[in-house]
């Protein structure tokens, strides 16, 4: 059935004789041969050598060499270089082995990873939890492949791939869940949960381990054995997929490794407007925008009631796990979104996406684990201007607005919280005692 599948694809609809690529790119030069390699490995034995050279020829076709940046470029890599194992051609292997060269050094400006951790994607996006989670999840195993072989990768910047995981995605991910805030337009698929993707994080950072230096696989062990055992929405092991299971079941039975406990920090990611404030029990986070930053991105049909996530939105996590993952998103009233200040204009589908702020005076300071953070906002197709202050300490975060001006003819509301109540009736919202 495989087998039939794969060549009706290839005469009807993926083959060397195609000229328009309809609809999404992506899913062409990217989506498509990442999945026909992986078949064509797995039914290898049971395929014809015409079959290989016919699925082989049509991949090469639509993705000859590795091209763009950051996850794009780390999954066309995957894409030539899995190939070239398959049809044994050594250029193609260099050529994906080389090509990681481009995404292993921070960046000051456009796409990739900043020196403060920070990961930013088509330009002015946080992207932490999506494209820089897909770009960890598929560096690792081809990292991992090319090793103690002639085409391993030899460039030194390799080193800060294992940084990556103790600036940028250690402070992100809570109890297994991604942030949702560095997520971007993939808050809004319903097959891509927080948990999901934290899921598919954790996954890549133990596949890891396998070939990081000892005192990095160590920490890394710790730190995945905590989320596992903090993850109490899903059974990791039983979720994850097949090639970490082994991996995952090791860590949680080996008593040698010790649980990191939970992590207590304050992080400042000032290079794509984030906050994350770890304390005992909760996890806050505030989502901002200025001259740097985009408010949110709405692309491919997607994302298109995001107008407001990027205008200091804050986020609350603690053990109600499926707070944001359980229809959340789709539910929310997108006009109020906690802790925002906006005024009450009819918003059209996507509307003001890409939106880049006039201030760049956005960013925060920490002391020990306490931190503030500040926004000057200016809204999208209003005179709305407003000064937010964020104050983060033990058990207390002190939210202040000031120089709040507006004078359309529109009601201007700051929200405190919006948030979904338990079905238990666990979390009640009390003001002023009430």
């Amino acid at each position: 059935d495989l087998s039939g599948a794969l060549d009706w694809l290839y005469s009807n609809i993926y083959n060397e004789r195609v000229t328009n690529q309809y609809n999404n790119w992506w899913h062409w030069q990217i989506g498509i041969p990442l999945r026909l390699n992986d078949i064509t490995v797995l039914l290898y034995n049971q395929l014809t050598g015409a079959q290989i050279t016919n699925y082989m020829n049509a991949i090469d076709h639509f993705t000859p060499a590795p091209t763009s940046d950051g996850a794009n470029l780390v999954w066309t890599a995957t894409v030539v270089g899995v190939r070239g194992a398959i049809v044994r051609n050594s250029a193609k292997l260099t050529a994906a082995s080389g090509s990681l060269s481009s995404v292993f050094p921070n960046v000051t400006s456009g796409d990739g990873f900043r020196a403060d951790g920070s990961f930013v994607f088509h330009n002015y996006y946080a992207y932490t939890g999506s494209y820089g989670e897909s770009l960890i999840q598929f560096i690792v195993p081809l990292v991992d492949m090319l090793n103690g072989s002639r085409w391993a990768v030899t460039d030194p910047n390799e080193a800060n791939m294992f940084g990556w995981v103790y600036n940028s995605f250690e402070p992100t991910i809570y109890n297994c869940l991604a942030l949702d805030m560095v997520r971007g337009r993939a808050i809004s698929r319903f097959d891509e949960t927080s948990q999901f993707i934290g899921s598919e994080t954790v996954a890549a950072i133990i596949r890891m381990a396998q070939f990081a230096s000892s005192s990095d696989a160590a920490a890394y062990k710790s730190m995945a054995k905590y989320w596992m055992q903090a993850d109490t929405a899903q059974n990791f092991v039983a979720t994850t997929d097949l090639g970490t299971v082994a991996l995952a079941e090791s860590i949680l039975a080996d008593d040698s490794i010790p649980s990191r406990g939970e992590l207590i920090g304050h992080y400042k990611f000032g290079q794509m407007d984030r906050v994350v404030h770890l304390r005992p029990g909760y996890a806050f986070g505030v989502s901002m925008f200025s001259s740097r930053i985009g408010n949110y991105e709405s692309i491919n049909n997607e994302n298109y009631h995001g107008w407001y996530t990027g205008y200091g939105m804050t986020y609350i996590y603690n053990t109600d796990q499926t707070q944001y993952d359980d229809c959340f998103w789709p539910t929310v009233n997108a006009y109020q979104m906690p802790g925002t200040t906006i005024d009450m204009q009819t918003r059209g589908l996507g509307s003001g996406a890409g939106f880049l702020g006039t201030n760049n005076w956005v960013g925060g300071a920490t002391l020990n684990n306490w931190g503030a953070a500040g926004m000057q906002m200016n809204a999208w197709n209003t005179d709305l201007v407003a000064k937010k202050s964020w104050f983060m300490f033990n058990d207390e975060i002190v939210c202040l607005g000031a120089s709040i001006t507006c004078t359309s003819n529109k009601d201007v509301e700051t929200i405190v919280e919006n948030r979904k109540l338990t079905s238990a009736g666990t979390n009640d919202f009390t003001v002023n005692g009430i």
